[in-house]
């Protein structure tokens, strides 16, 4: 909890709405289709998607306040 937790708000958040199962699942049907006849544009892709969900897995959640800590949708809200 600690390392996703800052004090201030991220001025940039992510903004990509699918939930993580989503993009999961997103990532496996492109890599089931990744053949050479179709590779580069499809590959590109799922690069691009790796790269959103591992840095989606370590955004900030949580924002310390001096209350203790809030979740940063319900301070962002």
């Amino acid at each position: 909890m600690d390392s996703l937790t800052v004090d201030i708000l991220p001025t940039c958040p992510t903004s990509f709405v699918p939930e993580c199962t989503e993009l999961c699942h997103y990532r496996l049907a492109l890599t089931q289709m990744l053949v050479p006849e179709i590779r580069n544009y499809p590959g590109y892709l799922l690069y691009d998607l790796n790269h959103f969900f591992s840095n989606k897995i370590n955004d900030p959640r949580w924002l310390r306040i001096t209350d203790g800590v809030k979740f940063i949708d319900e301070v962002a809200a």
